[in-house]
């Protein structure tokens, strides 16, 4: 048995873990927006201090555990997520664009 097969076998049979084999670029391409771009979103809830409401939907309340999962993260982490994966960078711009698009489309009543 390689190292490799030793370390995936540990990983799945003793520590219960999905193993997923992917290219260090496919992995950062999915990171880009499974964690980059949530950590963004989230981070940029939890320094707006969105408050818990007593009227909040389901969509509100998931909204404010991701803002809550991350609010205890340093900068740092945050930091190295955003920096460190070469694909982060074009998530958040093509969200804070979206973003730009869709309120622009907002403030024109729909058009």
């Amino acid at each position: 048995m390689t190292q490799s097969e030793k370390i995936k076998k540990f990983l799945a049979a003793d520590l219960k873990l999905k193993v997923f084999e992917k290219t260090p670029e496919e992995h950062d391409r999915e990171m880009a927006h499974v964690q980059a771009l949530t950590h963004f979103v989230a981070r940029a809830l939890d320094e707006l201090h969105v408050a818990e409401s007593e009227l909040a939907t389901v969509s509100y309340e998931e909204l404010m555990r991701a803002a809550r999962l991350v609010s205890e993260d340093s900068w740092e982490l945050f930091q190295t997520i955003q920096q460190g994966n070469p694909f982060a960078d074009t998530k958040r711009k093509a969200f804070i664009e979206k973003l730009i698009e869709i309120e622009n489309r907002v403030s024109k009543n729909g058009k």
